[in-house]
């Protein structure tokens, strides 16, 4: 896969996913520490854990962090990434042509709304658009059923339960052409 497949920002009709910069991690802090958010990521998070684990990723060609934006506001995030050269070793089985994907909804006054899952179609849509990627996965929390909607309704299909480094977790998969 190219390093071109991670650019820093993509433009749909819809919505436009900007690389997350340094300039954005205020919102981002915010975000990662709202209950909704916390509750399923990393829990409460500081500032400089966030600046540590987000500096990085600006310039790395295995995965890329982004901001969604829909009109003129950030309504959410989300992160893609080669799924068999990142995952602290549990995605390594991966085959070549797959993709990870995670997302949030930012502000609590959003949720239930359909943004995550209309965003999530626009954005893995045009993954699977590009050359050499065959399949994107996920792995939410079973306890947090609003994302397992939100990935069902934008075309993901359970694919069974696994464990991580994090606990237990669902997986679900798009697949090209499916």
């Amino acid at each position: 896969m190219s390093t071109k497949l991670f650019p820093d920002k993509i433009i749909t009709s819809q919505y436009e996913f900007h690389v997350v910069r340094p300039e954005h991690y205020q919102l981002l802090h915010r975000w990662l520490n709202t209950p909704h958010v916390a509750k399923f990521w990393d829990g409460a998070v500081s500032m400089s854990e966030v600046i540590g684990k987000y500096d990085h990723k600006i310039h790395l060609n295995t995965e890329r962090a982004y901001f969604v934006k829909q009109q003129q506001d950030f309504i959410g995030y989300i992160s893609v990434y080669i799924a068999n050269k990142v995952g602290g070793a549990w995605w390594e089985e991966e085959e070549d042509g797959t993709l990870g994907v995670d997302l949030l909804i930012g502000e609590e006054s959003l949720l239930g709304k359909g943004l995550g899952a209309s965003y999530l179609v626009v954005f893995t849509d045009w993954l699977l658009e590009q050359k050499g990627v065959k399949k994107i996965i996920t792995d939410p929390s079973p306890k947090n059923l609003s994302a397992i909607k939100s990935y069902q309704k934008a075309g993901f299909v359970n694919a069974g339960l696994i464990t991580t480094p994090d606990g237990e977790a669902m997986v679900l998969e798009k697949v090209r052409g499916k």
